[in-house]
């Protein structure tokens, strides 16, 4: 599901990159519990803890 671009040592930062089904199934969730147009509040921290996510991931991708 999700790699890391390098392996080098703890103090470098690592960026990384989720797959794209992965994306698009938070996005179909997140999709599912909207009431067109508005994001109810809550929603992007539910969604984020159902795929064991942070939530800045979820409102990234």
């Amino acid at each position: 599901m999700v790699w890391d671009d390098l392996d080098e040592g703890p103090s470098v930062k690592k960026q990384r990159y989720y797959l794209d089904d992965l994306k698009i199934a938070i996005y179909l969730q997140l999709l599912a519990k909207t009431d067109p147009p508005v994001l109810q509040r809550g929603v992007t921290k539910a969604v984020a803890l159902n795929f064991n996510l942070p939530v800045r991931v979820v409102q990234q991708d």
